[in-house]
């Protein structure tokens, strides 16, 4: 009887093969990078480089409503950014000494 049943293709594995995709490590990164890696400070670049390129814009801009606008969404991505560092911060025990040694080190703008 059981030369009645055809094998199935070789794509389907049947028997608990290893089948499906690899799970992701937390990351992932769909965009072409290295799958699972997170680089937060590849990241964090980028948004300050979006927040000069929002805060020049907002300089440039003609009409206040907008301009108000733009500012409004430049100061939202520094919180963001502060607050990912308040976490890093956290994250490794640092206390308020860190933040004072942090501002008394940013070179001059």
């Amino acid at each position: 009887m059981s030369s009645m049943i055809p094998q199935p293709p070789p794509e389907i594995q049947i028997g608990g093969g290893g089948g499906g995709p690899p799970p992701m490590d937390g990351g992932g990164d769909p965009g072409g990078g290295t799958p699972g890696k997170i680089d937060m400070a590849e990241a964090k670049k980028h948004v300050l480089a979006a927040i000069q390129s929002i805060e020049a814009a907002a300089v440039a801009e003609g009409d206040p409503q907008d301009e108000a606008t733009l500012k409004t969404l430049a100061a939202k991505l520094m919180s963001m950014v502060g607050a990912n560092q308040g976490l890093e911060d956290q994250a490794m025990g640092a206390g308020p000494g860190v933040k004072l040694i942090r501002k008394s080190t940013q070179p001059e703008v």
